[in-house]
């Protein structure tokens, strides 16, 4: 469960807060993984579907909000 949450708010080591766009992109590819093979629990979900909202309604970046959008919308129903 950490690890999944590490790479979704993963920080780029080069840069001073700036996210690790990859690193997070991989991260919510991950979650739909877990969620399409039933390995999701209710904890790990409970703490996605917070982090996802947190991502549409502060991130900038458009690939990490619609990310977040389809990795909300396959969690949530499950």
């Amino acid at each position: 469960m950490s690890n999944v949450m590490a790479e979704i708010n993963a920080f780029d080591k080069r840069w001073i807060d700036q996210p690790d766009f990859e690193r997070r992109l991989d991260g919510f590819k991950e979650v739909n993984t877990l969620v399409t093979n039933d390995k999701l629990d209710l904890e790990l979900g409970a703490i996605v579907i917070y982090n996802c909202f947190n991502f549409i309604k502060e991130e900038k970046d458009l690939a990490l909000r619609e990310s977040s959008d389809l990795c909300l919308r396959s969690t949530v129903p499950y």
